[in-house]
């Protein structure tokens, strides 16, 4: 299996889906490096066929032996005929190896080319991109939030949707793609970006403003498997781009999201809250909800407090 390498994941998704755009710097130190592969296959083929075919000992025997059948001396061209297959099979070894030489160098190459462009890639491609597609979806929430709350019933919408909406349906589809395309980019930087130091689950991976998209409860969300959002990718593109002002998505660095984290914490503190209904966990809104669960903390509910957790 070969190994995972982030510029032709980064490069083939660009190119399959159109999503986003890469640096010219990748896509041309991409195509050298395929160039140079192509050119070492070539090389490789032409010494196989050189050591296959020898020096042509055989076919040089049975003319020196049909020249002494005819009594006459074997002549300076059967010296001249050696030397020149011997250094045409030289030859062929030593393209062969300057051009494994020149392919290795070029995936190097590639490589430090991605590495170097990461930060750019992710504020200036991706970023972008991402913007752009979450603001064509708010366009559409609209027009879909008027049919009902479920965007995600396809067959439904198809069938009962007026023209216009239908539309729309298939417009934000193809947008979630292309949202899709956008993280999945953003996931194969991991390799060239590393993990956050501190945001170590990911709190702040997708959007900035974290705790305003997961509710007040935001940090105990992967025990509860409680979301604000609906589960299909068509619903929780709407949802995003219906809430983006309050949620702020984006595609962040390692840093950015550590930092995130810090200005958190720096400006709520540590909170202790009442998990439960009173902290927002299994309460059910519609995907175009704009306005955050809490502004501030719970009302005290004695009969209702469970066990208290810091919300950090």
């Amino acid at each position: 299996m070969a190994a995972f390498r982030p510029i032709t994941a980064l490069v083939e998704v660009a190119e399959s889906t159109g999503a986003f755009t890469v640096p010219t710097e990748l896509t041309s130190a991409l195509a050298v490096e395929r160039h140079a592969a192509r050119f070492a296959a070539q090389a490789y083929e032409t010494r196989v066929q050189a050591q296959e075919h020898g020096l042509g000992a055989g076919e040089l025997a049975d003319e020196l032996l049909q020249a002494l059948a005819r009594g006459d001396e074997p002549g300076s061209d059967i010296e001249s005929r050696l030397a020149d297959a011997e250094r045409a099979r030289r030859l062929a070894d030593l393209r062969q190896e300057v051009a494994a030489v020149a392919q290795r160098r070029a995936v190097d190459r590639a490589d430090q080319a991605v590495t170097a462009l990461a930060g750019e890639i992710v504020h200036q491609h991706l970023g972008p991109a991402l913007a752009e597609t979450v603001e064509a979806a708010a366009k559409l929430v609209p027009i879909i939030a008027k049919f009902g709350d479920d965007p995600d019933d396809s067959g439904h919408v198809l069938r009962h949707a007026e023209p216009k909406v239908v539309a729309a349906i298939r417009e934000v589809d193809a947008l979630a793609s292309r949202y899709a395309a956008i993280r999945k980019a953003r996931q194969h930087l991991t390799a060239v970006l590393g993990a956050p130091s501190f945001d170590t689950d990911g709190s702040f991976s997708e959007f900035e403003r974290a705790p305003s998209a997961y509710g007040r409860a935001w940090n105990v969300r992967h025990a509860t498997a409680e979301r604000e959002w609906p589960s299909g990718a068509r619903g929780r593109l709407l949802w995003i781009a219906a809430n983006a002002e309050r949620v702020k998505p984006w595609v962040a660095t390692p840093s950015e999201q550590d930092a995130a984290l810090a200005e958190h914490l720096r400006v709520t503190g540590p909170r202790l809250i009442t998990r439960g209904g009173d902290a927002g966990i299994g309460q059910v809104t519609p995907w175009y909800w704009q306005e955050p669960h809490y502004t501030g903390l719970a009302p005290e509910q004695p009969a209702r407090r469970r066990v208290a957790m810091v919300v950090r």
